[in-house]
């Protein structure tokens, strides 16, 4: 099964924007240590650069409640 759409996310952060456009442009891998939505980004094929890379994001949608008693 393939899910394919558009996600958007705002995370605030303090670093300066060129070094967060490297981040996202050959780092993704590090974005995992900013966020508390995004837990992983695995490399499936191709390399962190190259555009048609498969990568596998992994992140929590919303909030989970937990019960507790």
């Amino acid at each position: 099964m393939v899910l394919q759409g558009k996600l958007e996310i705002e995370i605030e952060i303090k670093a300066p924007a060129a070094k967060f456009y490297n981040i996202l442009r050959k780092q993704n891998h590090h974005i995992p240590n900013i966020s508390d939505s995004i837990h992983a980004i695995d490399l499936h094929e191709g390399d962190w650069e190259t555009p048609g890379s498969v990568k596998q994001w992994t992140y929590t949608l919303g909030k989970s409640v937990q019960g507790g008693s």
